[in-house]
């Protein structure tokens, strides 16, 4: 539990703004919680779990079932989200991304704007297949200093592995940007933990040795 108390804190947008400075080098003191297991911590466990945003009923959550969603059967990744250098590592691309407002369909995630971000983004694997509807902030999310999904597209370009993705490898776009989306959601509540916790917390006492006689 002490875990995902550090990791609830280390989402809050509070903190992250609060500790921008320096939550790139170091990770910052995290406040501790009067007491185990917090409300915030059990639903950041549930809500952001392998299953990419079920609820307790396994059921896909209306406002997460819509975000990038497969459109088209062609799964080669040649839209130049990935390419090599002379050194042989591999830097991210600019891709294709069109951005535009949500669709009738998603009604649901647009409800959510105030979180997920006004707008969305088709991410296109080439001219004819996309990934619909992957949210202004989802997209924009980074962590250690990069782009999540930019990232992880740059590495699967077709050039760089020989061969177009299977529909397996498809899924994980699918299921970060919900889990992204889950946990920009959840941020209200985040905040609200961390500043319960900042306000109750109390340093840990710091033990002087004791001195020789």
């Amino acid at each position: 539990m002490v875990l995902l108390h550090a990791l609830a804190t280390m989402y809050s947008p509070g903190y992250l703004t609060e500790n921008a400075a320096s939550s790139g080098r170091i990770f910052p003191v995290s406040p501790l919680p009067p007491a185990y297991p917090g409300r915030a911590e059990r639903r950041f466990a549930r809500r952001v779990r392998r299953n990419g945003g079920r609820g307790d009923t396994g059921k896909i959550r209306p406002e997460l079932a819509a975000i990038a969603v497969p459109q088209g059967q062609d799964f080669a990744l040649t839209a130049g989200w990935g390419n090599r250098t002379d050194k042989g590592v591999t830097m991210p691309g600019k891709g294709s991304v069109k951005s535009r407002l949500y669709a009738g369909t998603e009604a649901a995630t647009a409800t959510q704007a105030a979180l997920l971000g006004e707008a969305t983004r088709d991410i296109h694997l080439n001219s004819s297949t996309y990934w619909a509807n992957i949210l202004e902030r989802v997209w924009e999310t980074h962590i250690g200093g990069d782009q999540v999904i930019k990232k992880w597209l740059s590495y699967r370009e077709r050039r760089i592995i020989g061969r177009a993705l299977t529909p397996d490898e498809v899924r994980p776009v699918m299921e970060t940007a919900r889990h992204l989306a889950a946990i920009l959601l959840l941020g209200p509540e985040l905040d609200d933990s961390f500043r319960a916790c900042a306000a109750a917390h109390v340093p840990l006492a710091i033990h002087q040795p004791i001195a020789a006689d």
